[in-house]
């Protein structure tokens, strides 16, 4: 998947309830632009009507995210469209080839996109990662790291990211 190039205006925005809260996400006609994790305070829509243009991703996407957290899903297929440095671009690439359940140091992503000792550099990569869950930074753990340690730190907090390494471990 390629995310550089010309940003994409955002089209349209919804949001989805998961098991670890609500997650708000942007589309364009050509894929969809981030998915966040926004609070749960925020008012949903009981009714939503989705442009004609992306309801083929939305669909997509709610039935991947459902698919993920009962556990069947492994890989995310959505069209991304995602925008970043070119470093970015690489370290997303990256994460997306971490298999699910699984994790990966911040040394190892810097060692895989050829920027060895940038460990900080790939931290700043994920803290700017525009698509939670379906680039999966939240596989990305400090060295040394097992279950009983701290997990590293994350966007959304270290409690979404341990919860979600948790649920995935549950699938394998």
């Amino acid at each position: 998947m390629r995310y550089c190039g010309i940003p994409a205006t955002p089209f349209f925005e919804c949001a989805f309830r998961t098991p670890f809260g609500a997650l708000k996400a942007a589309f364009s006609p050509r894929g969809m632009s981030s998915l966040v994790f926004v609070s749960e305070s925020l008012s949903f829509p009981s009714v939503c009507t989705v442009p004609l243009e992306i309801r083929s991703l939305v669909d997509q996407l709610q039935e991947e995210l459902a698919l993920y957290f009962q556990g069947s899903l492994k890989t995310f297929t959505i069209p991304l469209t995602a925008v970043g440095t070119p470093f970015q671009c690489a370290v997303w690439d990256a994460l997306q080839k971490i298999p699910f359940g699984s994790t990966a140091t911040y040394g190892t992503i810097a060692s895989r996109v050829e920027c060895y000792k940038g460990a900080r550099a790939v931290g700043m990569a994920n803290h700017a990662n525009p698509c939670c869950i379906v680039i999966p930074c939240h596989r990305v753990v400090p060295a040394g790291y097992s279950r009983a340690s701290r997990c590293g730190g994350y966007r959304y907090g270290s409690e979404i990211k341990a919860a979600l390494l948790a649920h995935e471990q549950k699938f394998l």
